[in-house]
């Protein structure tokens, strides 16, 4: 959980630094599109949608900070502090999910995406950083990947625009298999508002 708000924290960081830097010297940054190798894949309708069971999940959220489908048995939990605006866990220190919202005005999407994935990338307790454009709940979305150094579990972020003005940052981490599980529920499930 502490890496997850140090994640926040980073975020936070790159955020400050791109309203500092939004007009000066830009650069054009070429994500490199990777996948996880082992990720699993999802269902495919005859409409060529991407299904997933959501039988056994949850609906987390709430209107100012938008919501997302997680399975039942995951718990809130205040591990992220004021550096996240909810989370929630399977109760362990190794499976997690975060959503941070900030007012997107007079702040620069692709510089902010850009200074975020540097400081992923330059983080020591990250391996194997990623990217690929993604989507989340039908926005585009940066998709962030990468390995912790000194253990097996892995994250995935995504970075985006809401149609609210709000950048959104839903930050994924744990095994393999809970991240490949859950990664298709959050990505289908994202919603501004819940209907």
């Amino acid at each position: 959980m502490k890496k997850l708000i140090t994640l926040s924290t980073l975020l936070l960081c790159g955020i400050t630094l791109a309203a500092c830097n939004t007009n000066t010297g830009k650069k054009d940054v070429t994500a490199e599109t990777t996948t996880i190798v082992q990720e699993t894949t999802s269902q495919e309708t005859s409409e060529a949608t991407t299904t997933v069971p959501t039988k056994d999940t949850q609906w987390i959220g709430s209107d100012d900070y938008g919501y997302l489908k997680v399975p039942k048995s995951w718990v809130q939990s205040d591990a992220g502090g004021n550096n996240v605006d909810f989370m929630y866990s399977d109760g362990t220190d190794k499976n997690a999910i975060s959503v941070k919202s900030i007012n997107a005005d007079g702040k620069d999407l692709t510089n902010l995406q850009t200074n975020f994935e540097q400081k992923i990338k330059e983080n020591p307790r990250f391996t194997n950083v990623r990217t690929d454009k993604g989507n989340i709940g039908g926005y585009d979305a940066v998709k962030i990947y990468a390995d912790y150094n000194n253990n097996s579990r892995k994250v995935v972020i995504w970075l985006f625009k809401s149609d609210d003005s709000m950048i959104r940052l839903v930050t994924l981490e744990g095994n393999l298999e809970i991240v490949n599980e859950i990664t298709p529920i959050v990505e289908e499930s994202w919603t501004v508002k819940k209907y």
